[in-house]
């Protein structure tokens, strides 16, 4: 091998090393200084994160406190309807029974076809409690929403 060769082969590695010594430093001290220069900003995002991370928690057992709350009204409600409604119908089917015009379950009144009085008011006694049971369940959910700041359709 010549000598000169051997500079430029030298001088060449020489060159090559500086400037990967002059971009690893250069990258090196400037993703630290980025990383120093950044931390107020990285800390203030994690605290925004957690502060978020916190209501998100709060709200979560707020919405099921909520849910609670209103199940325990409902089957209250659905208890008190369903109590009164059973009364109503034992008093019906007693007055029936003690009238002496009661109706046979078997015969139908010709004129429209539907059974005889007695059946008649059970049907819409028990018509109207499914009415009412179902309103209540409106009415709970609507307060559940109302509760928990949720926008009900306009």
């Amino acid at each position: 091998m010549n000598p000169l060769s051997t500079v430029k082969l030298l001088y060449g590695a020489v060159i090559i090393a500086i400037l990967a010594g002059i971009y690893f430093f250069g990258v090196y001290n400037t993703t630290k200084s980025d990383d120093k220069k950044y931390l107020p900003q990285i800390a203030t995002l994690q605290s925004v994160l957690e502060q978020g991370d916190k209501q998100a928690k709060e709200l979560t057992d707020q919405y099921k406190e909520n849910e609670d709350v209103l199940k325990k009204d409902n089957a209250k409600r659905f208890a008190a309807t369903n109590a009164y409604y059973d009364r109503m119908l034992r008093d019906l089917q007693t007055k029936s029974a003690n009238s002496p015009f009661a109706t046979s379950s078997q015969g139908t009144d010709g004129a429209i076809g539907q059974q005889g009085v007695g059946r008649q008011s059970e049907a819409a006694i028990e018509f109207e409690r499914r009415c009412i049971l179902d309103s209540d369940k409106v009415t709970g959910w609507q307060e559940y929403a109302i509760r928990n700041h949720l926008p009900i359709g306009e």
